[in-house]
């Protein structure tokens, strides 16, 4: 398993967002993975958890962590593996 610590802080909405439903990490080889668990809250100015995907592919050597549609942004984040 991959886990990802996400912290969101605003003061302009609620963080309303089921994490875990939105959240997709992708990899460099075209493989799409979906959220096992979401450990944080939700809803509040302030939200923190742990995000859990399944394992990722050996041969994978970049991930992009995208959580959609945040007060009307998209938060992406990319990482490489090697």
């Amino acid at each position: 398993k991959s886990g990802f610590i996400i912290k969101l802080t605003t003061h302009s909405i609620d963080l309303n967002y089921d994490i875990k439903e939105i959240a997709v990490l992708n990899d460099d080889k075209g493989n799409e993975y979906r959220p096992l668990s979401w450990t944080g809250e939700k809803g509040g100015h302030h939200i923190e958890g742990t995000l859990t995907f399944p394992e990722l592919l050996k041969e994978a050597s970049s991930v992009t962590l995208k959580i959609p549609g945040i007060d009307n942004q998209d938060r992406v984040s990319k990482w490489d593996l090697n």
